[in-house]
């Protein structure tokens, strides 16, 4: 084979939360290696676990699900497509090598630039190359290795037999959170940062809040809000490896007390809510909150006993027992970001307290609206309720359930 074809289509993510004047990146030293990662090229290496041998042509292809396409094309080339049509595809040439087992790390430099019109790039038979998938918030790797051409029964080149894996994820990064939340008074929270690359950084894209690194620690401080609720995001990047924190701060209004009516807004010692379901008096109840957020219920297909309808406390409880349940559950982790510092009680809530939400969303919509809050809609939300090893209770117009992989919207809920 003698080159790529590379078919792109670029246009700019548009994202719900940037602010048009945000924080610039910094200035760390500590940059990621930049040198292609390759193990001895003349050197066999075994093929990876996960590895997979396919033979591709115009008629087959590797499904990249959620991404794109990785396809042959005549007379001896490769195409690339994204399946959405702002989604970027590049790919890096990491040269002559014995296997897919050679290529070891991600690439930092030497992709193709993503346009909008065709790029080439050389590809030959016992070449490895590492294709990119980049969707603006989230990026999927691909390792590639060209094993032979097939040569069809008139002598021409009908396509190619390749080996690969995905996602190729050779960087751990974790967050101790995913979601800060502060209050309307000026406040700091930290951040901490695990990774194996040997350099991360960060950006962020609100001009209000305040990002300070000190080796694996960020230091996120806002200053008092006078106004409504308003939310930024700090993006953190290890070599292939990207975290999305979301900054959310409480309207800027006054404190409240019982008793309290459907809707209205909730503000006592820093917990920010607003009120759908109360007692005959006012004067306890729940609250959901003026944020939400979009995730799977869980990253893996296993029975975890939060079988509690109609108390999701009860099913956080269970989930936290679970080693490494921060990894594993993000609607879960997320909810639980909302317990910072004195603040406690948040939770996903169970199907039944979904159920209450929706009863009374209209309402609650109306004050969301006014404080300037994104509205809950006719989407599916996860509740807390597992229905079995491989799904849970979601609730949109009516109750469903749906693989805990399914990314879903996500809020937190409260008793007061």
């Amino acid at each position: 084979m003698k080159r790529v074809y590379l078919f792109l289509i670029q246009a700019l993510m548009a994202l719900s939360l940037v602010v048009a004047v945000g924080c610039s990146k910094n200035d760390s030293p500590d940059e990621p290696d930049i040198t292609p990662p390759v193990v001895d090229p003349n050197i066999p290496v075994k093929d990876p676990e996960g590895t997979i041998t396919a033979n591709i042509s115009t008629s087959t292809q590797i499904d990249v699900p959620n991404f794109g396409t990785i396809k042959w094309t005549g007379p001896d080339n490769f195409y690339l497509a994204c399946n959405v049509y702002n989604y970027l595809v590049s790919i890096s040439n990491m040269g002559t090598m014995q296997g897919l087992g050679n290529i070891t790390g991600i690439p930092q430099a030497g992709y193709t630039t993503p346009a909008n019109s065709n790029t080439t790039v050389a590809c030959e038979g016992g070449k490895g190359y590492v294709v990119k998938f980049d969707n603006g918030s989230s990026v999927l790797y691909v390792r590639l290795y060209v094993v032979e051409s097939i040569i069809s029964t008139s002598g021409g080149v009908m396509g190619a037999k390749v080996t690969y894996q995905f996602p190729f994820e050779p960087t751990t990064l974790t967050v101790s959170k995913d979601a800060l939340s502060f209050t309307k008074d000026a406040g700091t929270q930290t951040v901490t940062v695990t990774t194996d690359a040997t350099g991360w950084s960060y950006t962020c894209d609100a001009s209000w809040i305040t990002v300070t690194k000190s080796n694996n620690t960020l230091s996120v401080a806002v200053p008092a809000n006078t106004g409504l609720l308003r939310s930024g995001t700090i993006t953190i990047q290890a070599n292939e490896k990207r975290k999305v924190i979301t900054v959310e701060q409480a309207i800027g209004m006054a404190s409240t007390s019982a008793p309290y009516a459907i809707g209205n807004p909730y503000n006592v010692n820093g917990v920010v809510g607003i009120v759908y379901k109360i007692n005959t008096d006012g004067t306890h109840g729940m609250i959901v909150s003026v944020t939400e957020t979009s995730c799977a219920w869980s990253t893996a297909s296993d029975v975890t006993g939060c079988s509690d309808q109609s108390n999701g406390m009860n099913n956080m409880t269970i989930i936290k027992n679970i080693a490494s349940w921060e990894n594993k559950y993000p609607a879960f982790k997320w909810c639980n970001d909302f317990n910072t510092g004195s603040i406690t009680g948040w939770y996903l809530p169970a199907r039944d307290e979904l159920y209450d939400l929706f009863q009374n969303v209209t309402t609650v919509n109306t004050t969301l609206t006014k404080y300037g809050c994104i509205q809950i809609v006719s989407d599916y939300y996860w509740s807390s309720s597992e229905y079995g090893s491989s799904s849970a209770y979601s609730r949109g117009g009516s109750y469903s359930y749906l693989s805990k992989g399914t990314i879903c919207r996500v809020r937190a809920v409260r008793a007061f």
